[in-house]
């Protein structure tokens, strides 16, 4: 059985201190009741959008600063039976896991030297590798992203990265705001570029909501004469986003 819903909009603070604390103290409550800290995150999903928007943006700042890497790990968990290989990895010694931030890389001629410090640490450690996999996701801050799409659009000022580094500004229907924050016509978009708006961006039954209204939009927005007879969209719960075209 889903854990109940124990927070509310009206009842959530606004600060990010006040929802970790209680937060916390949730899951001690949880623990009471047989539940463990994974069903009160998941509670968390039908209003984690709003809670990020409530947020202050200094308050949204500090989460990406401090909190941002703790939240991906207990929102977004891997399968058992993968959580269960990496376990065997490890204790074979073939895996190992070190907390800690890469302060720099260089190619060698055998590969790559890394150097990083470990969480709790000053002191700086060099690692020879033979590859570095870039494993934390889509890359989401546009106001350095090298991709040539991206680079040309910042180029031309028809998008406005965001300053939080989460993609690009948008409006509430996801069409493109510019450099001047005038709205496209004609450049829409969904999913991880709208993170600054939407934080939950990235997993299916989200993105899928947000495709259902983009798909709407952009048939409102065409002209009468060249609308499908009937451009209403279904969505079906055993089919996802079923679009219905005539």
């Amino acid at each position: 059985m889903p854990y109940p819903a124990f927070l509310t909009l009206d009842t959530a603070p606004t600060t990010l201190r006040g929802l970790t604390q209680r937060l916390l103290r949730e899951v001690e409550t949880a623990k009471i009741y047989g539940y463990d800290w994974r069903s009160v995150i998941d509670s968390l999903r039908p209003i984690t959008q709003e809670l990020w928007q409530r947020l202050p943006r200094p308050e949204q700042r500090r989460f990406l600063r401090h909190l941002s890497p703790y939240w991906d790990v207990h929102r977004h968990r891997i399968a058992p039976t993968i959580g269960e290989m990496l376990k065997t990895l490890q204790q074979s010694g073939q895996l190992t896991i070190a907390a800690g931030r890469i302060l720099g890389y260089q190619a060698t001629p055998d590969g790559v030297a890394v150097t990083f410090c470990r969480r709790g640490s000053r002191v700086e450690e060099a690692l020879q590798v033979s590859r570095v996999v870039n494993c934390t996701g889509v890359q989401a801050d546009y106001r350095r992203s090298l991709q040539p799409l991206i680079a040309s659009l910042r180029q031309q000022q028809l998008i406005r990265p965001c300053d939080l580094g989460l993609g690009i500004d948008t409006a509430a229907d996801g069409a493109v705001l510019d450099a001047q924050g005038r709205r496209s016509t004609l450049l829409y978009t969904l999913g991880t570029p709208r993170k600054d708006q939407l934080w939950e961006s990235i997993a299916v039954p989200e993105l899928r909501e947000q495709a259902q209204l983009l798909a709407s939009t952009v048939l409102q927005s065409l002209p009468v004469r060249v609308r499908p007879l009937h451009s209403g969209l279904r969505h079906s719960p055993a089919r996802g986003l079923c679009p219905r075209l005539r």
